[in-house]
């Protein structure tokens, strides 16, 4: 990233990496099938969200 975010770019990063790190956390507590998939998910849309710049 280079340059300045605007303030609700850098909230929507700040929620998106909060909501990957306890879906991970969700996982570490109950490795289910279902909260694994949903860690997936939510941790490939913060990946997502990084490599394509949405902001």
């Amino acid at each position: 990233m280079s340059g300045d975010l605007a303030p609700q770019d850098v909230i929507r990063l700040a929620q998106a990496d909060q909501m990957a790190l306890l879906s991970v956390l969700r996982v570490e507590q109950d490795p289910s099938y279902e909260n694994i998939k949903y860690a997936k998910r939510i941790s490939e849309n913060f990946i997502g969200l990084i490599q394509r710049g949405g902001f």
